[in-house]
C-alpha cells in the first residue's frame, strides 16, 4: 500500500513540474501554445506596435537603459524623453514584452509624457528564469519607480499595466508609493494567481483543478520558495489611494472580465471601470477610440 502512495506522490510531483515548466519557467514555456498569442488579432496587433515603436523612434529620443531591481535582476527597458514632468510607466501582459506596449506609449507621447517602456523580468531583454505572476515582478516596478524619481525629482508618474502588467503594478503597493506616483490604469487584471490558475484549469479545459493546483504550489515552493496562493493583487488592492481606472474586454475569454469588477469593488481609493469590445488585453488596438476617451477623461479628471 505504501508502495501505491509513493507512485502516486511521484506521479502527482511530476504533473506539478510539469504544470510549472509550461506556465512559470520561461526557458521551458512554447508560447506557440498560448492560444491567445495564435489568434489573427495578435498578428495585427504585433504589427500596429511595431510600427508604433518605430515612429516614437522617429520622432523622439531613444534611451535603451538597463538597472538592477531590488533582488538583483538585469532589467531592461526603452525610454522616450519629453519636455515637462509627466511621466507613464508601461507594463506589459504575461509572454510579452516592452515593445508591446509602443501603441499606448506613443499615445502618452504625444499627449507630452514622457514613456517608459519596460522588460518585466524573463521577458525581452531582460534577466530572470522564472516568472510568479506578479509576486517579483512587482520587484521590477518598484526598480523603474526609483529609476524615474533619480531622473526627475519632480516626475507625476502614470502606473499603466495590462494583464500581469496590472497585477505587478497592485503587488507594488506594499512598498508605499512616493508622492510622485499620482495614478494607477489597470488592463484587464486578474485577482489573484490562484483564481487565474484555477480559472484556466476548471473553466477553460474541464480539468479536476485542485490535485494540480496544489501540485504547482507545491514544486513551486521548492523550486523558488515562492507560494503562489499568496500572490493576490486583490489583497494588496485593499490598500490602494490612488485615483484607479479599470478597463477590461468584456469577452475576454483569458482573464475573466469579473476579476476586474472584483477588484473595483476592493479598491477603496477613487475609481473608474468600463468594459469594452476587444480580446485579451486588446481592447486598446480594438476599441480605439473609446479607450482613449476613457483614458483622456481620466487623466484630465486629476489634471495629469
Amino acid at each position: 500500500m505504501s508502495l501505491f502512495f509513493l507512485i502516486i506522490f511521484i506521479l502527482w510531483i511530476c504533473v506539478g513540474n510539469l504544470f510549472y515548466n509550461s506556465i512559470l519557467n520561461i526557458k521551458k514555456i512554447n508560447t506557440k501554445n498560448i492560444d491567445i498569442l495564435e489568434r489573427d488579432v495578435y498578428a495585427r496587433y504585433v504589427r500596429e506596435s511595431q510600427s508604433c515603436f518605430q515612429s516614437l523612434k522617429k520622432h523622439s529620443d531613444m534611451e535603451e537603459i538597463y538597472i538592477m531591481s531590488k533582488d538583483h535582476v538585469k532589467n531592461h527597458a526603452y525610454y522616450f524623453a519629453n519636455s515637462g514632468h509627466k511621466w507613464v510607466l508601461l507594463v506589459h501582459d504575461y509572454l510579452r514584452d516592452s515593445t508591446s506596449l509602443a501603441i499606448l506609449g506613443k499615445y502618452y507621447h504625444d499627449m507630452g509624457y514622457h514613456v517608459l517602456l519596460v522588460d518585466l523580468r524573463c521577458h525581452g531583454k531582460s534577466g530572470g528564469t522564472f516568472l510568479s505572476l506578479g509576486k517579483w515582478e512587482s520587484l521590477d516596478v518598484a526598480s523603474f519607480i526609483a529609476y524615474i524619481l533619480k531622473k526627475d525629482a519632480s516626475s507625476s508618474i502614470i502606473l499603466h499595466g495590462v494583464s500581469l502588467g496590472a497585477v505587478s503594478i497592485f503587488l507594488s503597493l506594499r512598498f508605499s508609493f512616493p508622492k510622485n506616483v499620482c495614478a494607477i490604469v489597470s488592463d484587464s487584471a486578474y485577482t489573484s494567481v490562484y483564481d487565474i490558475l484555477y480559472y484556466h484549469l476548471h473553466f477553460r479545459f474541464g480539468i479536476l483543478s485542485y490535485p494540480i493546483l496544489f501540485a504547482i504550489n507545491f514544486v513551486a515552493k521548492i523550486r523558488t520558495g515562492v507560494t503562489l496562493w499568496n500572490i493576490s493583487a486583490l489583497k494588496e488592492i485593499s490598500k490602494n489611494t490612488l485615483p484607479t481606472l479599470f478597463i477590461h474586454s468584456k469577452d475576454d475569454d483569458f482573464v475573466p472580465s469579473i476579476m476586474s469588477k472584483a477588484l473595483y469593488f476592493e479598491n477603496p481609493s477613487f475609481k473608474e471601470l468600463y468594459f469594452l469590445e476587444g480580446d485579451h488585453g486588446l481592447s486598446f488596438l480594438q476599441s480605439s477610440t473609446a479607450y482613449k476617451k476613457i483614458l483622456s477623461s481620466f487623466l484630465s479628471r486629476y489634471h495629469l
